[in-house]
């Protein structure tokens, strides 16, 4: 699998830290095979090697799956790829899992014709050999929930009943905090569960700072100005990702924090 988005080895120019020292990396060893390490998580402390770190973030995605009961063999997997870092390397992974743990029913990546995004999301699925689905943008209405429509595509169109949305660490508190101020149902806009389907989020334990390391690591490729770059830009938006950046200062674990609280609010609302 690998072999399919590496080129040309990553040569680093610079130490990837959130330390951003050398000398004071130097003087570590990665947690996992004694290595020099080149990177230092700041919610944990723990010192990493890059291959280390790269199966670390596998690892955290397929415990993420196990843990929370997301995936089962007789689950048909709609994945929401729209040409991000967090949508291709959600296919990626879910990709392997799926071929090597829960046997489940190939995966449909489905995809949104919104320009540019589409020639980078088409490529990664040939890749894969992955078959891909794209709605044309004029069908999404504007007036009716975003995800909402996609559950609608995902469960009557292609017949799914898991639909996959890459939401990493960062954006789940980020939407939390942003349905707690506004009071509104603080779980609507990342968990939904009926008969027909539900949506899993297996990236949510991942910072985004990790995501991005994770991406250049895996050197998948896929130009810059490929990448999809579209998000709610909103002056709340940007106040909250200030509050929470102030809070990691102080208090680094602070995102996790969130998630769990999150999690529990909705363990209670499903009992």
């Amino acid at each position: 699998m690998d072999s399919i988005f590496f080129g040309s080895k990553i040569k680093y120019q610079l130490v990837i830290s959130f330390n951003n020292s050398e000398n004071f990396l130097e003087s570590k060893k990665c947690i996992k095979c004694n290595k020099s390490p080149t990177i230092q998580r700041r919610h944990s402390g723990q010192f990493l090697c890059l291959d280390c770190f790269k199966l670390s973030i596998e690892k955290i995605i397929s415990k993420t799956i196990a843990k929370y009961n997301m995936l089962n063999p007789k689950d048909n997997i709609i994945v929401a790829l729209s040409g991000s870092k967090n949508s291709i390397i959600l296919l990626y992974n879910l990709k392997k899992i799926q071929e090597k743990v829960y046997r489940t029913k190939p995966i449909i990546a489905l995809s949104i014709d919104e320009g540019t995004n589409i020639k980078l999301t088409r490529e990664l699925c040939e890749k894969l050999s992955i078959e891909q689905v794209i709605i044309n943008s004029n069908e999404i209405v504007e007036d009716e929930p975003f995800l909402l429509q996609l559950l609608k595509i995902a469960s009557i169109d292609l017949g799914g009943n898991i639909l996959a949305l890459g939401y990493n660490l960062t954006n789940c508190t980020n939407i939390y905090l942003n349905q707690l101020i506004f009071s509104k149902d603080p779980y609507q806009r990342i968990y939904y569960q009926d008969d027909s389907i539900k949506t899993i989020t297996p990236l949510m334990r991942i910072p985004k700072e990790e995501i991005d390391i994770y991406y250049k690591i895996k050197n998948m490729g896929i130009s810059k100005d490929l990448i999809r770059k579209k998000g709610d830009n909103s002056t709340m938006k940007i106040h909250i990702e200030n509050f929470i950046n102030d809070c990691k200062t102080y208090s680094p674990e602070i995102e996790f924090n969130l998630l769990n609280g999150l999690l529990e609010l909705t363990k209670i609302y499903n009992n």
